[in-house]
Formats: C-alpha cells, structure tokens, sequence
C-alpha cells in the first residue's frame, strides 16, 4: 500500500536541493528561482511513470471478449503497455498463454498467418496503432483475452496526490527527480550530482526488477 504523497517527495527535493536555504522545505513555496513548483512537479510525475513503465511494479488486469475471426483489439484507454496476455478459447476452455513476437517472426515463421485460422498462440503491437494488439492466429473460435498492463498512473499534481509505487520505492522517484533537475540546463546544471542520482534511479529500476523476477 502506498502513503508517500507527491507534496511529501516535493519537500525533500526542495530540502536537498537547500532551495530554502534551510532545513524547513514547505513545498510549494520556494525561496530562489532555480526551480519552480510546477517544474519539480512535473519532472516527478514523468520518473514515476518511466518507472513504473521499466519495472512493470504494478500491473492491472483486465479481460477482452475474443471473436471468432477477429484479429485486432482495442486495449483499454489508460493501457501504456501491455505485459501478458492469454486466451481462453470457447470451445474447449483451456487457457494459453500468447508469446510475444513482432511481425517479422511471424512472417518468417508462419508465412500464413495473416489469413490462417486456429487457436492463437501468439499476440503483437509493432506495426499497429497505438492501444491496439493483435493475437495470431486469427480465432477460429469465440473466446477471453485476460490481459495484463501497466496503467497510467494518476497525474501528480502537488495537492498530496499519492504515489503509485509503494513506500519502500518512493526515494528511487526522489533520485530520479532530481537527476531530471540537475541534468537540466542553465543555473542548476549540476553533472556530477545528475549522476549520482541518476546512477541511484537506475539502481531502484533493477532491483525491483530483481525483486519481480526478472525484468521488465
């Protein structure tokens, strides 16, 4: 369960930053113009996000009604990537889980496949729209597609919005903040300490990949 707020990580940034020329970080009330409350906001709501998106931390389950003779699906609207998917088939209701492969193996691999019809053992995006799959081989069958994701987490805003990672990995989307901030140009262009906390994010990024057992 998550608790940290994106005004809590704000104060910190601020406080290590020393913006406040103190240890008293009230975000958003800033005491120079190095950073602005929207520019710290912003940069934190886009390395949550990439995190979430290289870790595969939290994933959302939803289920698409498979048609018979239906190739291509519509993923749900606040999908980012999707992760696994499976399908039930109707007529025996075993469920197989789809590889994921880009239309280059398939072509090489199953010469047929745009006109075959079968069981599908297989699902692909490249060459697709945004927020579209396509499962191989087309279903001969009705059938469920489960599908797993990686959502679009709720905007941060610096109203107290909770984090979506949980506490445990929270300081990972404060280092990665602030590599995004000191990476930036102009007065607050800082290399050596981007690098640290940008080697420090990387750091957050594998190990839950270790922790989740595998990678993203």
């Amino acid at each position: 369960m998550s608790t940290v707020t994106d005004t809590y990580v704000a104060n910190d940034v601020v406080y290590r930053m020393l913006e406040n020329g103190n240890a008293d970080a009230a975000f958003p009330t800033l005491l120079t113009n190095m950073f602005g409350s929207q520019e710290i906001i912003d940069s934190m709501d886009r390395v949550q996000q990439n995190f979430l998106l290289e870790t595969g931390m939290i994933v959302t389950q939803a289920t698409i009604a498979g048609q018979v003779g239906k190739p291509r699906y519509d993923l749900p609207a606040d999908s980012i990537r999707p992760r696994r998917l499976t399908w039930n088939d109707a007529a025996d209701l075993k469920t197989r889980v789809l590889t994921q492969v880009d239309t280059w193996e398939l072509d090489n691999g199953a010469s047929n496949w745009p006109s075959d019809r079968d069981i599908p053992i297989a699902w692909t995006e490249n060459t697709l729209p945004q927020q579209t799959v396509r499962i191989a081989k087309t279903p001969i069958n009705d059938g469920t597609i489960s599908l797993l994701y990686i959502a679009l987490a709720a905007t941060l805003t610096g109203a107290g919005i909770v984090l979506a990672v949980p506490d445990d990995w929270s300081p990972y989307i404060l280092y990665g903040t602030l590599a995004e901030l000191l990476s930036s140009d102009g007065q607050s262009f800082d290399p050596v300490r981007a690098d640290y906390c940008s080697r420090r994010f990387q750091e957050g990024i594998e190990l839950a990949r270790l922790v989740l057992g595998g990678g993203a």
